[in-house]
């Protein structure tokens, strides 16, 4: 019983379910069909319902918003076209949200052209696609464009010159006209003229002066792509002027001759139209008046009055100058011809004593004293000079010169007082310019020559021997020479130059051969030409030596007083006929020395006074 009634159960419960399901599936396909419905409807074909633009026109540069209001649309489009009726492009439009509003924004500036453009809206969905009507809008310029003249570099030109401009427009400058008006006083001007037109940049032109010297504004006229051309502006953008004629100058007059330095040069410089700028020294150079050195600038001066302080860059001598002046418009003037010259003398002259004849500075009292002064400049005006031989000539305070104390040299002169003399000397030029004073000493000698120790050695000599003969020379100047004339037995004779042994000592050894007696004198000068010549002297050539025989006995009085001069004589023969000496002993410690010559048997006497007791032998 249990298990049918569960069976029951199970067959009820399965009935159940199986009624459900069936009635549930009703209900989903019920809704399935109502969505499927509202699909169907909501997918129609999109629908335009308006369309605008705005701004229209649109003034360059600026955007145009076109706007739709369209139904069932799932994009949308528009199709721009040109002026010229060609594709400008297709373009997606941006939907507002939870609204049926499409746009599109662009912003038209150059080079988009300007005029009217078409364009038609464009909405698709499922089903499809939905074009609008064709719409226009149009792009213009009615702004005039703006201009000017770039601001120039300088106020002056003396050539063509390059005058730049600058323009702008909101669309498109096409062209830029240059304007110029022309005055020759810049008082009273002209009436504004074209120059050029200029179609593209840079706007630039080569103003080359149309109206010659003088002055010029500018301004600038641009147009613009749509038509549009600048009004014209209340003032002139730039102005200039244009000068070609050099300025002229010239040196002020100036004295000729200059003893000081820096020598101050002037100058006057004009210009008749853009005004002087700079004036420039120029000189050249001589150092002979003749031969002269390229030109060469000095300085430049900026304003007036135009002058220089001129330091004489090569010195002493002579110059010549010109100015070169220069205009604002750099005009320069040309010259190739001295304006003035001058002469440059700060130096001195050189002054030159001589003595002739002299040797260093010893002179003889005929000595002729010249004095000799040179100027290369401007010349030598005099020459001055005094002597001091134990005081001064001229006196002090009494002559010419320096504080009065020189006397004016117009000759040779000399010194006649023997000894030390002071000759001072200068000279001045024509300028003034006066030498500092030289001071030269002489020492004035009239005096010949001493000689003295004349002395042959030995005096007697064989034949074949040497001789020397030796002096003594004493003078106040350098000796020239010191000679020997030697005198031979036979008459014949020779001439010498003695050898000097410092300090005083000349001699002269020599062979002699002939036997007999020689005579000789010594003959001595010096530099200035003073002379002396000694007296005769002798030596003896001999053919051998043999002494002479004994010498008889000395004859005269054996006894005497003191006190008395008593007189002895003697002979003797010499073998080889040679000249005797004698020596006489007087046995009181005194002697005769040698004496003689005496020839041969000559007697020989000699006296002698004895002062104390003696024997006389």
């Amino acid at each position: 019983m249990g298990g049918k009634n569960n069976k029951m159960a199970r067959y009820v419960m399965k009935t159940l379910n199986k009624q459900f399901t069936f009635n549930f599936m009703r209900k989903i396909y019920g809704i399935l069909i109502a969505l499927l419905l509202v699909a169907i409807y909501s997918m129609a074909q999109p629908k335009i319902n308006s369309v605008s633009d705005t701004p229209d026109p649109v003034e360059v540069p600026g955007y145009n918003n076109i706007t739709a209001d369209i139904t069932n649309a799932s994009q949308v489009y528009v199709e721009i076209y040109y002026p010229n009726a060609t594709l400008m492009g297709n373009y997606s439009m941006t939907n507002i949200a939870s609204t049926n509003t499409w746009y599109y924004n662009n912003t038209y500036a150059y080079p988009d052209p300007l005029g009217t453009y078409n364009y038609v809206i464009k909405a698709y969905n499922a089903t499809g696609w939905n074009t609008s009507s064709s719409y226009t809008f149009t792009i213009q310029d009615t702004t005039s464009p703006s201009s000017s003249v770039d601001a120039l570099s300088k106020y002056w030109y003396n050539s063509t010159i390059s005058v730049t401009a600058t323009a702008t427009d909101n669309y498109n400058v096409s062209s830029v006209t240059l304007k110029y008006r022309y005055s020759s006083d810049n008082s009273s001007w002209g009436s504004w003229s074209d120059f050029a037109v200029d179609n593209s940049p840079p706007w630039q032109w080569n103003f080359n002066f149309p109206g010659g010297e003088g002055y010029y504004r500018f301004l600038t006229i641009a147009k613009d792509d749509a038509g549009n051309v600048e009004s014209w502006p209340t003032v002139y953008d730039e102005n200039c002027a244009y000068d070609t004629t050099p300025p002229s100058s010239n040196i002020d007059s100036m004295a000729y001759f200059y003893s000081s330095k820096p020598i101050t040069i002037n100058a006057t410089a004009s210009d008749g139209l853009s005004g002087v700028n700079t004036v420039s020294l120029y000189y050249r150079y001589s150092n002979d008046n003749s031969s002269w050195s390229a030109w060469q600038s000095f300085a430049s001066d900026n304003s007036p009055p135009y002058q220089w302080n001129f330091t004489a860059p090569d010195g002493d001598g002579y110059y010549e100058f010109y100015s070169i002046a220069i205009d604002v418009a750099g005009n320069e003037e040309s010259k190739t011809t001295a304006e003035e010259n001058a002469c440059l003398d700060t130096t001195p002259p050189s002054t030159v004593i001589a003595a002739t004849p002299s040797y260093g500075n010893h002179i003889k009292s005929s000595s002729v004293i010249t004095l000799t002064a040179s100027d290369p400049i401007t010349g030598v005006n005099a020459t001055y000079y005094r002597i001091w031989n134990g005081s001064w000539h001229p006196s002090p305070g009494s002559g010419n010169g320096k504080s009065n104390n020189f006397y004016i040299y117009s000759g040779s002169f000399s010194l006649t007082k023997e000894g030390t003399n002071y000759v001072e000397y200068y000279s001045d030029d024509a300028l003034g310019n006066e030498e500092a004073t030289h001071n030269k000493t002489y020492i004035v000698d009239d005096s010949p020559p001493i000689i003295k120790d004349i002395l042959a050695s030995p005096s007697v000599q064989t034949s074949g021997g040497k001789v020397n003969i030796s002096c003594t020379i004493i003078d106040d100047t350098i000796m020239d020479g010191v000679y020997l004339e030697v005198t031979y037995p036979d008459g014949s004779f020779s001439n010498f130059t003695m050898h000097h042994i410092p300090c005083s000592t000349y001699y002269r050894e020599e062979i002699y051969s002939i036997v007999g007696t020689y005579d000789f004198t010594i003959y001595a000068k010096d530099m200035l030409g003073n002379s002396n010549k000694s007296s005769v002297h002798h030596f003896t050539i001999t053919t051998g030596n043999h002494p002479p025989d004994k010498p008889s006995k000395p004859s005269g009085v054996t006894n005497g007083v003191t006190g008395t001069s008593y007189t002895y004589s003697t002979h003797a023969t010499d073998p080889d006929g040679d000249n005797v000496y004698y020596f006489f002993d007087w046995g009181d410690s005194s002697t005769t020395g040698w004496i003689g010559p005496y020839a041969s048997g000559e007697t020989c006497e000699a006296s002698h006074i004895w002062g104390v007791l003696a024997h006389i032998a």
